[in-house]
């Protein structure tokens, strides 16, 4: 039996958090934790769809009515097949989950691309391209689900994987440039064990800056110029002044949390914060904040793992490394 599988990773936010959405770059980094999407043919006439996420939810409907899975629907609605076959599928996001918690890997850009990914195999749309037309409509159904929130970002570290830098031009669209992390620089990953809602952070900032659009242009102008050095800097292989970037990057989100009224470094953040700087290490959140991952960024080993002991009698890390793969899809005879 022919079956569509797709799989897509997760991200993390290096620099350029916030400021994306006024279109400054970003550095995001794919990771290995991946989401994987598959779909066959039902044996009767309607679909079955399981999903992992927090928790496993299993629902049957009949082709071309609502599953009540927003994200399935949404694709399903974008690209709609030109039959009304009966299907059965499986997206299983629990990979960047912890405990039943989002952690702040982008399961849901990851779910998505990686059921859209299977969801057109399955249809015999094809195969898809690592194109930025294609990437632009993964974008647009992804920011559609989510209430037209977001950049992108997430989505395009899924679909490409690797170390990308990534920027939205009002013209063209997002643009995607193959990047690293300076040579030496390693990181570790904290989870606080609170889970973050990115939408309701972006919503906070959305009107803040609605309210104060001088300003606004003053806090992106400042994080777009240090997430320009900072991408520089960590191509340039000059680990230094990256490990520089990063603090001064957290110390802004600080300080635009202050202004809009919103907790991006919580207590927890600060806490770790404080032992990041006791191991001389750089220290920030990654993505929105309120909650969901920090990273602790070094050139030396010791010092990291030092980090990560203390850590770990608080939080929780988590063990991450770059996937330079990003949207994988294959069909198999099963």
């Amino acid at each position: 039996m022919l079956c569509a599988v797709a799989s897509a990773p997760g991200k993390l936010v290096i620099l350029g958090e916030y400021a994306v959405l006024a279109n400054a770059p970003a550095l995001v980094m794919a990771v290995d934790r991946r989401c994987r999407a598959e779909i066959r043919a039902s044996k009767n006439s309607v679909c079955h769809l399981q999903s992992m996420a927090e928790a496993e939810r299993q629902v049957i409907f009949r082709p071309r009515a609502s599953s009540g899975l927003a994200l399935v629907d949404r694709v399903v609605d974008a690209y709609p097949a030109s039959n009304g076959a009966g299907w059965r599928g499986v997206l299983d996001s629990s990979g960047l989950h912890r405990e039943g918690k989002k952690v702040g890997l982008g399961s849901s850009a990851a779910a998505l691309t990686a059921w859209c990914g299977a969801w057109l195999a399955w249809t015999g749309q094809g195969i898809p391209d690592a194109t930025e037309d294609v990437l632009q409509r993964f974008i647009e159904a992804h920011k559609a689900w989510q209430g037209g929130t977001g950049s992108g970002l997430d989505v395009a570290a899924s679909f490409h994987g690797g170390v990308i830098r990534f920027q939205v031009d009002e013209e063209t669209g997002p643009q995607v440039e193959r990047a690293k992390m300076p040579d030496g620089v390693g990181f570790v990953s904290v989870f606080v064990r609170t889970s973050a809602s990115t939408k309701k952070h972006v919503a906070q900032f959305r009107a803040r800056a609605a309210e104060s659009p001088a300003s606004a242009a003053f806090w992106m102008d400042s994080l777009d110029r240090l997430a320009e050095t900072g991408i520089d800097r960590a191509v340039a292989d000059d680990a230094d002044g990256f490990l520089d970037t990063i603090r001064d990057y957290a110390g802004g989100l600080q300080a635009l949390g202050e202004w809009m009224g919103a907790a991006i470094f919580t207590s927890e953040h600060l806490e770790m914060l404080k032992v990041a700087e006791r191991f001389g290490l750089a220290y920030k959140v990654s993505g929105a904040g309120g909650g969901d991952l920090g990273l602790a960024f070094g050139a030396d080993p010791e010092a990291l793992a030092g980090f990560r002991k203390a850590a770990d009698e608080r939080y929780d890390t988590i063990d991450l490394a770059v996937d330079p793969l990003g949207l994988d899809v294959e069909i198999l005879d099963r």
